[in-house]
């Protein structure tokens, strides 16, 4: 007990005690800094360059889809990154739950990447009936490119 302040009512072994960043007012604790591991580390590699393509396939969708508006002959090439980025977003996900990390941020970043990407499928499949859905899909296209940039960023270097 320092300053009247107590552990809750859980353990700590010595190493998680020592990894401890910051207790609040209340002594709770607020972030250990415990290392993830990963049994397959070459599939953590794959998944860091399937999140690199998506980034580059968001791209071409920006460039095919605006082109596209403006009366080139691109839609078909639009159609067809845009499933290879579903494809890609599906087995990017495979890939990181494959790996067996315990890093629940990877997880879960690489399953709001697919989620994303499905609503940006969806939208775009819907473009065709109501125009104003166009301005909310660059939005999303946005938001794709943002976070699978964030995702890039959260692997872990040594493996990947």
């Amino acid at each position: 007990m320092a300053h009247g302040l107590a552990i809750p009512s859980y353990s700590l072994n010595r190493a998680e005690a020592q990894s401890i960043h910051q207790t609040d007012e209340k002594g709770m604790l607020l972030r250990l800094n415990m290392e993830a591991t990963v049994d397959k580390p070459e599939m953590l590699k794959y998944a860091k360059w399937m999140t690199f393509i998506i980034v580059l396939l968001t791209f071409s969708q920006a460039s095919t889809g605006l082109s596209s508006r403006f009366g080139y002959g691109t839609a078909s090439s639009h159609t067809m990154t845009s499933q290879l980025g579903l494809i890609i977003c599906v087995a990017l996900v495979v890939c990181v739950i494959l790996s067996k990390t315990t890093d629940s941020k990877l997880k879960g970043m690489s399953f709001g990447l697919a989620f994303a990407w499905v609503v940006q499928y969806g939208l775009g499949e819907m473009l065709g009936s109501m125009k104003f859905i166009s301005h909310i899909h660059a939005v999303v296209a946005m938001a794709i490119v943002l976070h699978a940039m964030a995702l890039f960023r959260s692997f872990p270097t040594s493996e990947a």
